[in-house]
């Protein structure tokens, strides 16, 4: 299935949305699938498409992660072992993608940054359909500090400057060029790179968004569950005080019983309510 759209000058374009999602994960294990909040990790992605008016296609390796797909009403594409291992980068699993749904324009969702607005994707394909020159778009971020400053840490732990000399890495942070990082939010590839054996091609085009969380890590988990809990507070009209980091746990179901007593606290329908509890007595 693909969706069909118009470039700027009307002409129509097949788009496709691709979400991969492989079983193995070292640092965050069975990550696509672990619940995060009240829905497994995939499932994120999977319901920004489908907000988006965008068909999702899952490609995995496992047939778990395809039934949980299909639970959330993607389309699923089974993905040989051999493209799923660590070393495996985009290309390969892109261009099998593309043996089975070829179209102009494949957006390419990774599960790993869920927290999207629908806003910035159709602004996203409005920036690539309006260059007929540009080969794929990457969404990116400002870095916090400028990739000029960093080093590489070397023999013996001997320090050089990634880039230029020492003194340059050295020099104050304004006085070097900005720079940004992939951050997963929304990648964009036009058809025509589909077989050329180079992904992005020569003109890829930076597509600014918001600093976002993205899950590399347990500590980035952690993030994203403390991330929901501030932002159902919000919905629930209490405190969004920094709370205590104890109350997050990369268990979900512990993490709902302990904002649900939160909750019924500060609605006064627990011991103690909220105006006689300040933040660090919500442990």
């Amino acid at each position: 299935m693909r969706n069909v759209s118009t470039n700027e000058k009307g002409e129509n374009l097949t788009i496709n949305c691709l979400i991969p999602a492989r079983l193995g994960s070292k640092r965050i294990p069975q990550k696509n699938i672990k619940l995060l909040g009240n829905k497994p990790l995939i499932a994120w992605s999977i319901q920004t498409a489908l907000e988006c008016n965008l068909i999702p296609i899952v490609s995995s390796d496992s047939q778990e992660i395809l039934d949980i797909a299909k639970q959330y009403h993607a389309e699923i594409l089974k993905r040989p072992m051999s493209l799923s291992r660590d070393i495996v980068g985009d290309y390969p699993i892109i261009k099998h993608f593309w043996e089975y749904y070829p179209a102009d324009l494949t957006i390419y969702l990774r599960p790993t940054t869920p927290f999207r607005k629908k806003e910035y994707i159709f602004k996203a394909l409005k920036a690539i359909k309006a260059d007929k020159l540009t080969t794929s778009l990457r969404s990116v971020e400002l870095m916090s500090e400028s990739a000029f400053k960093a080093f590489i840490r070397g023999n013996r732990g001997i320090l050089s400057a990634f880039h230029g000399s020492f003194r340059d890495a050295n020099r104050p942070d304004q006085s070097n060029r900005q720079t940004y990082r992939g951050n997963g939010y929304i990648d964009i590839i036009k058809g025509k790179q589909a077989f050329t054996g180079d992904l992005w091609g020569p003109r890829c085009f930076g597509f600014k968004t918001p600093p976002v969380v993205e899950l590399d890590t347990m500590d980035d988990w952690n993030k994203a569950e403390q991330y929901l809990c501030y932002q159902q507070r919000e919905k629930d009209g209490l405190s969004t005080e920094v709370i205590d980091s104890s109350i997050i746990s990369t268990q979900p179901s512990i993490y709902n019983q302990r904002y649900q007593t939160l909750y019924n606290n500060e609605q006064g329908e627990g011991s103690g309510g909220s105006e006689q509890n300040g933040p660090g007595d919500r442990g």
